[in-house]
């Protein structure tokens, strides 16, 4: 039986395109793009059309907005987490109790620095507006909520809570880790929430149907002297060779996922919602939703009565079924994040919990597949 993978929050399959266009450059842009001989003018140039690219597909301003290559959303987060250090007054950083373990174990590192960190409660995945501002005072250098939570699929209004906050703190920089919610931005979101207050956004190329190894940091041109000093690359702002091939591997992923966006939501939509239906009529499921409540229709999270996840992801596997159970840089860490009990999930809900995430390549015939063996393990418990 061919696997099937209901994981792409993790990881997604590259597009063959994608990937052919990696091997292409490899082979004929291998020189440094700051080189200043001609094939090194020739990278430098494919490297420019490859960030206008990406620019034109996800509506970003270059003319206000940089585009920084990273090695992956973690590093983009860090990055701006981190770009705190460079202010010269003590400050505070404030950011929700539901982001990804690479913005909490960075704001752990800031506190090491005397840099307090405020965590604002999310309700079910949710921030409130009114909760948040209550966090920030005249020293918050730093607002970090997620977009779209990894692990739930919530979606957290963040066009409004970067108003709110700019509102109360003009000049508090507002951070998003957009990483999941790669169709919002194609749908041309940048645009709402950058004229929001939002000032910088978190993307990864391996949950863009790109090749692993490449982030993005997309941030106002006017805040580069807050961030890491680097050695004269993308701005001064992150130091080192540029990744080429993999910057264009993405450009092309993206303008696939553009062209395509329509069909691939319609499908991906689908089988969301065949997979809703089935939950309703299958009594040992409970999915971890709120009522009238916004989500992306790529995650869901269930709890199963009396399975634990990680028994049930591992049933599941057997069968060459693939899911997560929380995140996978969370179940790297040494001790557990707890993160839906973080979100108010009782203790059952978190530890039965499994995450389903849709992807462009799943079928219809996949998740049937998928729900007949979830109630074959349930009546076996």
């Amino acid at each position: 039986m061919q696997s099937i993978y209901f994981d792409n929050a993790a990881s997604t399959k590259s597009f063959l395109q994608a990937v052919e266009v990696f091997k292409q450059s490899e082979e004929e842009f291998y020189a440094n793009c700051s080189s200043t001989h001609t094939l090194g003018k020739a990278s430098g140039i494919e490297l420019e059309k490859a960030r206008e690219k990406i620019a034109s597909v996800l509506s970003v301003d270059l003319s206000k907005y940089h585009i920084i290559f990273t090695s992956g959303a973690s590093e983009s987060n860090a990055l701006i987490m981190q770009s705190v250090l460079k202010r010269k007054q003590k400050s505070n950083v404030v950011i929700s109790n539901a982001e990804h373990e690479s913005i909490k174990a960075n704001s752990v590192i800031l506190e090491t620095f005397g840099i307090s960190a405020n965590y604002v409660s999310s309700s079910k995945g949710f921030v409130q507006s009114e909760k948040l501002i209550e966090k920030i005072d005249k020293d918050t250098a730093l607002v970090s909520v997620i977009h779209t939570n990894n692990v739930t699929g919530s979606i957290n209004d963040i066009a409004q809570l970067s108003k709110s906050v700019k509102q109360k703190s003009p000049k508090t920089v507002f951070h998003t880790d957009a990483t999941q919610a790669v169709f919002s931005l194609l749908n041309g979101e940048f645009n709402v929430l950058t004229s929001s207050g939002v000032d910088a956004l978190s993307l990864s190329s391996h949950k863009l149907y790109a090749p692993k190894g490449l982030g993005i940091l997309i941030i106002k041109n006017n805040l580069n002297p807050q961030l890491s000093s680097a050695g004269g690359q993308q701005y001064g702002i992150r130091g080192g060779t540029e990744p080429l091939s993999l910057i264009k591997a993405l450009s092309t992923s993206l303008e696939i996922l553009k062209e395509k966006q329509s069909e691939f939501e319609d499908n991906i939509t689908r089988l969301s919602n065949y997979f809703l239906s089935f939950c309703e009529k299958e009594k040992r499921i409970k999915v971890l939703r709120e009522e009238n409540r916004d989500y992306s229709p790529t995650i869901v999270c269930i709890s199963a009565k009396n399975i634990p996840g990680e028994v049930m992801q591992r049933m599941l596997s057997e069968k060459n079924i693939m899911v997560g159970t929380t995140s996978a840089c969370s179940a790297n860490s040494k001790k557990k994040s707890g993160i839906l009990n973080e979100m108010g999930y009782n203790y059952q809900d978190s530890n039965n919990a499994i995450r389903i995430s849709i992807g462009v390549y799943n079928t219809i015939d996949e998740m049937k597949c998928f729900c007949e063996c979830i109630s074959q393990i349930c009546k076996e418990f």
